[in-house]
């Protein structure tokens, strides 16, 4: 082996204040005059796999762990977001994986859990759907599957095994009955919570969400009677609708010397509404309750 020259390379360290610090180091090169093959000499304070400095590197993976996002770590250590990603996701596979390529599986939790929460959502516009399980505590992803399916459940019971799921008391999910089936029927000293979240979404959805659209059509079909264009707010704004209920009352009391609510209404291009007085009683006291949700907020 002889010497062939130098090979430069640029390193990005960690930065002194508000500047971008970057090291430059000259690597010999080594030739073979037998084979012809060469060789370049290794920067010992280099990170694996990329071109930055090994104490850049537990920088960025400290501020990983305290919980900041990609952005402004990538901000504060002058990197770009995709390297920031990269490091992240290989400090992750070393926490929570084991094993190498193929045989590469979770890490079964070190922690024992008490309460844990479950809950699916969307990927790629709904194109596929995600369950995750983690410690409610302490924010640890336990389990992780790309379905929405109750076979979730059994393989995260298989995963953690018997013993551990003895010390876990409640697990809040949302009003799916698969995940509570499958959960009692292999644990059933669980306690199933509903969290508040899923509980205010299922009102807004089944209830709150109908007495707005049936008052919208009632105001709609008003204004149309009277031969006026019906108001822009009305298709844009739903909050005002509190505000048209308490005028129209008004209006309908002076007018009639009567109390609103009493005649039928009818919607906007359908027959009258077939709906006792009760039906219109809740109605009203949701409508009541969703206004001072929005207030409230």
């Amino acid at each position: 082996m002889e010497g062939n020259g130098q090979v430069p390379i640029a390193l990005r360290h960690l930065p002194l204040g508000m500047e971008r610090a970057r090291i430059e180091v000259l690597r010999p090169r080594w030739a073979c005059r037998e084979c012809g093959a060469s060789s370049i000499e290794d920067v010992p304070f280099r990170a694996p796999g990329q071109r930055i400095t090994l104490p850049l590197l537990t920088f960025v993976c400290d501020l990983l762990a305290l919980g900041q996002t990609l952005k402004a770590v990538s901000l504060t250590a002058g990197l770009n977001r995709n390297v920031v990603k990269k490091i992240d996701r290989a400090r992750l596979s070393g926490l929570y994986t084991e094993g190498e390529g193929s045989r590469l599986k979770l890490r079964k939790p070190k922690r024992q859990a008490r309460y844990l929460g479950a809950d699916e959502f969307k990927l790629h516009n709904a194109r596929r759907w995600v369950t995750v399980i983690i410690d409610l505590k302490m924010g640890h992803v336990l389990w992780l599957a790309y379905t929405k399916r109750k076979q979730v459940v059994y393989d995260f019971c298989d995963f953690v095994g018997s013993e551990w799921m003895l010390y876990v008391e409640a697990i809040a999910c949302d009003m799916n009955a698969d995940f509570e089936r499958a959960f009692l029927k292999r644990h059933p000293h669980l306690d199933i919570v509903y969290d508040y979240f899923h509980l205010i979404k299922n009102f807004n959805e089944k209830v709150i969400c109908k007495v707005r659209k049936d008052k919208q059509a009632r105001l709609k079909g008003r204004w149309r009677q009277r031969g006026c264009k019906v108001p822009q707010a009305l298709h844009i704004h739903p909050q005002v609708l509190c505000g048209h209920q308490e005028e129209e009352g008004a209006r309908c009391t002076d007018r009639q010397g009567g109390i609103k609510g009493q005649r039928p209404f009818r919607q906007a291009g359908g027959p009258a509404e077939g709906r006792g007085q009760g039906a219109l009683q809740g109605a009203d006291l949701a409508e009541r309750a969703a206004c001072r949700l929005r207030h409230r907020g």
